[in-house]
């Protein structure tokens, strides 16, 4: 099976190196941008199996890049994980509530975050099988 390809978006140094660093040691292969702008540019040219994205962001937050994605490549809307503080979760409660997209709370275990990937790659698999039949 190839290595799945995730995008991880956050601004915050520090936590994106712990996702780079968690998921690169459990073999994905990690792309890292610091915001949904960024993000965006790099799925333009990279074909992408799961993003996990900060919910609070400059420029473009993850409201605001699942708004570019439902426009431009709305089949990522299914692939999204989204991480955030729980003063970020209370101010995106609603967003969060409506998208049906997978959040965890900051700070984030190691294997909490990787078990949400692996059932996020497991169901799009799934996904991407049933389609197929």
């Amino acid at each position: 099976m190839a290595t799945k390809r995730i995008l991880a978006v956050e601004n915050n140094d520090l936590v994106l190196s712990f996702l780079e660093a968690g998921l690169t040691s459990a073999g994905y292969d990690v792309d890292t941008a610091h915001n949904g702008r960024e993000a965006l540019e790099k799925l333009d040219h990279v074909a992408y199996d799961l993003i996990i994205s900060d919910v609070r962001m400059p420029e473009l937050d993850g409201p605001g890049l699942c708004q570019a994605l439902t426009a431009r490549r709305s089949d990522l809307l299914t692939r999204i994980i989204f991480i955030a503080t729980p003063d970020s979760m209370e101010d995106h409660r609603e967003f969060l509530a409506n998208s049906s997209m997978p959040a965890l709370t900051k700070p984030v275990a190691l294997e909490e975050l990787r078990a949400a990937v692996e059932r996020m790659i497991g169901r799009n698999a799934r996904s991407a099988g049933n389609a197929s039949d």
